[in-house]
């Protein structure tokens, strides 16, 4: 158990979240009047009010700390810190107002949805988030909060990560087969880009999207089309690069490397448990991964699994658009960037790549620090303390002065 065995966890039911989209009606209603983002809040405020309360006022927290998504917690978090009076940590881990999942039903619904964030942002004592680009993004759309409140504490993993370690590359002439890997899911939905690309449905009119996301780039598409037209050139290769996919298999895929005509060289390993998976990752040879475009933009999260990677020591190729996942590869070190919309550049770099054999030793013992669990946990807790301490003295000054100005009298 993680947790120290003084913490207190206080559960609330969000069973009856079914109560508020129970038939068309209320499905349409939460459609047209949701500004937060989901309905965890309404159960809280229906359900459960007079106990958080309770919780309040039984335990007097010094501080409260939301983590989001999901994005409620946001909303609570203001409303509880507004109400006791008590500094607010909001936890940002990923956009909100910028949430691309889904488009707006309108405009009108995107700039509700703004206001709301603005004025949590405004409540919260400080803003911490997961990556520059992130942060970026939130400065962005609410540039009347101040750039102090906002602090950078990266992702990190529940595991040590091995500070150096030696890559030995054969060429493709010296082995048997070379495997590349790709483990989880690609995040992808053919059918929700095709409902937002059609108009014929008179509401989709009305629709918005604060930001544009092409998911299409976070499936192996552009690194397999690249494959493709590398075994054109080099036909002999064909019977020796594998591709090997590790995560539940969609139709769109199957008929994606059927296109390709990559068939036999694509192997599916299906949904495997986390230990299966960290062994097959161990027995690629190269690990490969993608990102999703952000249309004017830049791509603002970095996915867990580069982490897992790095567990198993091995190359990475990353057919990644601009942002904070090619940032990390490159600085590292760990992997080789391809930008996805350059197919012919690609081709030469895999040829170059699979020709070459070389060792490469890799050091990470600086790098890795800023994603260590111990550092951005003492990170965290440093501000929490510092928050903590700030209002103490705040509160002590406030008495002082009130002490001072009842003897005036």
């Amino acid at each position: 158990n993680l947790l120290h065995p003084k913490v207190k966890i206080i559960k609330l039911s969000i069973d009856k979240i079914g109560h508020f989209t129970k038939n068309k009606i209320s499905r349409v209603k939460y459609v047209m009047n949701n500004y937060v983002g989901d309905n965890y809040l309404n159960v809280i405020n229906k359900f459960h009010k007079n106990e958080v309360d309770e919780i309040m006022h039984l335990y007097s927290p010094k501080i409260i700390i939301s983590s989001c998504p999901p994005f409620s917690g946001a909303v609570l978090g203001r409303d509880l810190s507004l109400k006791y009076n008590i500094p607010f940590i909001l936890d940002m881990r990923d956009a909100w107002s910028h949430w691309s999942n889904n488009p707006y039903p309108s405009y009108y619904h995107y700039i509700q949805r703004k206001k709301i964030e603005t004025s949590v942002f405004k409540q919260a004592t400080c803003i911490t988030s997961v990556t520059p680009q992130l942060i970026s993004k939130f400065k962005k759309t609410n540039p009347d909060i101040l750039d102090s409140k906002f602090k950078l504490i990266y992702n990190s993993p529940n595991f040590q990560i091995e500070k150096s370690y030696k890559i030995i590359k054969k060429s493709i002439a010296e082995v048997e087969r070379i495997h590349i890997g790709y483990t989880g899911s690609f995040y992808y939905r053919p059918q929700s880009k095709n409902r937002r690309l059609s108009i014929f449905k008179f509401h989709r009119l009305f629709q918005y999207h604060a930001t544009k996301e092409d998911w299409f780039y976070r499936t192996p598409y552009f690194f397999l089309k690249a494959l493709n037209k590398l075994f054109e050139n080099r036909p002999s290769w064909k019977g020796k690069i594998f591709f090997n996919y590790v995560g539940k298999t969609e139709s769109w895929f199957d008929n994606m490397i059927n296109d390709l005509g990559l068939k036999d060289n694509v192997i599916l390993h299906g949904y495997q448990s986390q230990s299966k998976v960290q062994e097959l990752e161990k027995s690629f040879d190269i690990l490969l991964t993608t990102s999703e475009k952000v249309i004017n933009g830049e791509h603002y999260c970095l996915p867990s699994k580069l982490f897992t990677y790095l567990l198993a020591k091995k190359m990475i190729f990353g057919f990644v658009t601009e942002g904070v996942q090619k940032e990390f590869l490159e600085k590292s070190g760990i992997g080789i960037v391809f930008n996805p919309d350059n197919i012919d550049e690609n081709v030469i770099k895999l040829e170059n790549y699979f020709s070459s054999s070389f060792e490469n030793n890799i050091e990470l013992t600086e790098f890795i620090q800023t994603y260590d669990s111990n550092n951005t946990s003492n990170q965290f807790i440093n501000l929490i303390n510092d928050i903590v301490e700030n209002n103490n003295n705040l509160a002590l000054s406030n008495s002082n002065q009130s002490e001072k100005s009842s003897f005036s009298y």
